[in-house]
């Protein structure tokens, strides 16, 4: 019984790290509109799935580990069908520079990576929680991801928490608040429908 329990909340893990992604990648694949992403944060993202590989196949966290992989494919293909859309901005940079950064820190100090991709959950999701609030159209976001999202930060928190996984806790609060951001900018600046008054009569109609 104890080991059906154990199978079936990896089970659980591995979906909630696959699953959020998979609203966006399908709005995509629907409206091909990206408003609202911002690319940065995807290029951001595909490094740090890779180095998130590395870091968790030693931490003894299974589930975490598969659900890294599949969400790395699913998050690479909601950047290949993005990319074309959004804008190419000195931002994207950013991302080939950490990449750079989590090399030397993964070589020289491993200790350190775990720290370090916590620190990078903040390029994933800082500029997306922010653009919600300053990019002229939010069309391109799928908010069921968001609410997925918020989801699977509280999971990494309490998976990473017996461990004391330092990455996986910062991921945690990095993901929890950054979705709390982007549901809050959805719902306020969500176009509410104009309501079109009811014409007065035709003075001459009405005669």
């Amino acid at each position: 019984m104890l080991a059906f329990v154990d199978s079936t909340y990896t089970c659980l893990v591995v979906a909630i790290g696959v699953v959020p992604c998979l609203p966006q990648l399908g709005r995509l694949l629907r409206t091909g509109d990206p408003s609202g992403l911002s690319l940065p944060a995807l290029l951001a993202g595909l490094v740090n799935h890779a180095a998130w590989t590395v870091y968790l196949s030693g931490a003894g966290a299974t589930g975490l580990l598969v659900g890294n992989l599949l969400a790395w494919l699913v998050w690479t293909a909601m950047t290949v069908l993005a990319v074309r859309g959004l804008p190419r901005t000195r931002a994207c940079l950013v991302p080939m520079a950490w990449m750079l950064v989590l090399l030397v820190v993964g070589t020289r100090q491993p200790a350190l990576l775990g720290t370090a991709l916590g620190l990078g959950s903040l390029l994933v999701f800082l500029p997306q929680a922010v653009g919600a609030w300053r990019g002229p159209s939010l069309a391109g976001i799928a908010p069921l991801t968001w609410w997925l999202l918020l989801v699977q930060g509280l999971v990494w928190f309490g998976e990473s928490l017996p461990g004391l996984l330092v990455g996986g806790l910062a991921f945690g609060v990095v993901c929890t608040v950054s979705s709390l951001s982007v549901l809050l900018a959805l719902s306020v600046r969500r176009p509410r429908p104009v309501l079109l008054a009811t014409p007065a009569p035709d003075p001459v109609l009405a005669a």
